[in-house]
């Protein structure tokens, strides 16, 4: 303590050392000038209790002695001060610090943690006076008994250490610290070392996932609360993102997008939650399999060869490897149509021409499975074609039935009906989006060839999630049916009220094959043409006809094949 005003200082008391042979106690000390008067004897103050009393036991008569031993004190702990008397005429003695007998105490390390690339230590400060410095050490192995010095930290007070010689990036390190004596004397260290998590981290780019691990927080008081997982992404202020158990030194992670920037730090909580450790800071970009973000079917149609037509859009980002054209007659179990391998980048659009599949046997559903690298399957949205069925079921009339177009984010419009009988598509009709069955007459078409051909056009407006929209249309099987070919042959020719020739009228046939025979009532061939158009004028050989009977005999081919023959027995009356 230095002198101020009226008062003498005392000596710088630094140590007191007890020898573990002899019992006896050994003071050092460092002397003070003090230049009021002549030097009379340091006095040596003793006792058993911090707060005293103290009992003067000896004094000093030496002005350059710096140490002295005690060899009357009993076995036990004991307690010092000095004091240095010069004749100075109305100066106070003062007091030195008082000096324990032991060696200073053990300080407890309160955490160990890791800040950037360093270790900050941390620990409570010594409860002995006599404290001058602390070193840190470090324990390598699990060896106590070879602790290797890291640095010095002077002043009872100072209790926190950073060390920038390790890397706590690439290991785990145990620290510990000692009290020491201005004498350089110190009991022990602590023996509970504590050590610096080290934090690694596994990225899983087929699962989506981030698997954290880190070693076990060891030797608080009260163990470890929890771990808490605190994360940084792209740069913005860390924020906690979970929580485990001091049981567990592992965490999931998967709240994150392709190519994120991250920064893990686990903080581990002591049991009365006032003291926290962190461990190394783990920073990557979390590059993954990118799986599709949309896979859709788009157009679903049959062109006129009856061949299916597919057309998908794909997210261009995704990192797909294969894709399989797929249909199914129920929507439930679908079976592959093709394979197409992907490269590195690929067009959104996808067109597939399903040329084997017949629409015409039932409406067909359409998707696309999609492998990623990971080989984790993706499945596009669905479509169903339109089937149509036709049958004549009345004469002159053709019922149609279908069922409803579907697909996924499509709604449909309308359905239009288009007609051919081999001179062009006709179209007949425009029914609303629920019209299941439409009936065609065929009365004004009675002059065709018999066989009509089908088709249904469905009408719709698309709109998916990602904001692509069109209006598209997406046509049925082409159905043919033909109407039974008839013929009507007058039963009576009066040539005179008829100023045309005799001939049948054919319903719905096309006259291939035709031919018509006239009979004279004793069976001669009297008339024969292959022209429908080609009538019999009643004439034999030039010369009218007499009135009577004649047998004819009239075949042709109908549109659907059929041999059509026809006889009887035309009345001629003049």
């Amino acid at each position: 303590m230095l002198s101020f005003g009226q008062f003498i200082a005392s000596p710088d008391l630094q140590c007191v050392n007890e020898d573990a042979g002899s019992n006896d106690i050994t003071l050092t000390w460092t002397n003070r000038n003090n230049p009021c008067g002549p030097f009379v004897a340091y006095y040596i103050y003793r006792s058993s209790n911090v707060n005293g009393p103290f009992t003067l036991i000896d004094s000093v008569l030496n002005q350059t002695q710096t140490t002295y031993t005690d060899v009357t004190a009993p076995a036990g702990t004991w307690y010092y001060y000095m004091e240095s008397n010069y004749n100075c005429v109305g100066f106070t003695r003062r007091q030195s610090d008082t000096v324990c007998s032991q060696l200073p105490a053990i300080p407890d390390i309160v955490s160990v943690s890791v800040s950037g690339n360093s270790v900050i230590i941390n620990w409570a400060e010594s409860p002995s006076v006599q404290t001058h410095y602390y070193e840190v050490f470090i324990i390598n192995n699990g060896n106590l008994t070879n602790p290797i010095t890291v640095d010095q930290v002077v002043g009872i007070q100072n209790t926190t250490y950073t060390d920038n010689s390790q890397n706590p990036m690439l290991e785990s390190i145990n620290y510990t610290v000692a009290a020491f004596d201005s004498c350089g004397f110190s009991i022990n260290i602590n023996t509970l070392p504590q050590r610096t998590m080290l934090l690694t981290h596994t990225l899983e780019p087929c699962d989506r996932l981030i698997n954290l691990d880190w070693n076990r927080y060891i030797n608080w008081p009260g163990g470890v609360k929890e771990y808490q997982i605190w994360l940084s992404t792209n740069g913005a202020p860390p924020a906690m993102v979970g929580s485990v158990d001091s049981s567990r030194q592992d965490f999931f992670f998967s709240a994150f997008n392709d190519f994120d920037s991250l920064c893990f730090t686990v903080r581990a909580v002591r049991a009365d939650s006032t003291v926290f450790s962190n461990s190394n800071e783990v920073c990557f970009v979390a590059e993954i399999v990118q799986p599709p973000s949309y896979l859709a079917l788009t157009d679903l149609t049959v062109n006129p060869a009856n061949e299916i037509i597919a057309e998908w859009r794909i997210d261009t980002l995704a990192e797909l490897a294969t894709l399989d054209y797929q249909n199914s007659k129920d929507g439930i179990n679908f079976s592959s149509l093709d394979f197409v391998a992907l490269g590195n980048s690929f067009p959104e659009v996808f067109t597939y021409k399903d040329s084997i599949t017949n629409p015409s046997i039932r409406a067909f559903y359409y998707r696309l499975n999609a492998l990623d690298l990971c080989n984790t399957p993706y499945i596009s949205t669905t479509g169903r074609t339109v089937h149509l069925d036709v049958e004549l079921t009345d004469f002159f009339e053709m019922t149609l039935k279908w069922n409803l177009f579907e697909m996924e984010f499509a709604s449909v419009r309308n359905y239009n009906i288009y007609r051919s009988d081999g001179n062009g598509s006709l179209f007949l009709a425009s029914l609303p989006s629920n019209a299941r069955e439409w009936v065609d007459d065929l009365t004004d078409d009675l002059n065709k060839n018999g066989t009509f051909c089908y088709r249904i056009e469905a009408e719709y407006d698309l709109f998916l999630p990602t904001g692509y929209s069109k209006s598209g249309s997406s046509f049925s099987n082409t159905e043919c049916e033909s109407h039974k070919a008839l013929i009507y042959v007058p039963p009576v020719y009066i040539p005179s009220q008829n100023p045309e020739d005799f001939k049948p009228v054919l319903l719905f046939g096309n006259g291939s094959n035709y031919s018509m025979k006239i009979f004279s009532r004793w069976g001669e061939l009297i008339f024969e043409t292959n022209s429908v158009s080609f009538g019999w004028d009643a004439t034999i050989n030039g010369a009218a006809a007499p009135t009577g009977g004649y047998p004819y005999l009239i075949e042709f081919r109908a549109s659907d094949g059929t041999m059509i023959i026809e006889e009887g027995i035309l009345t001629l009356i003049r």
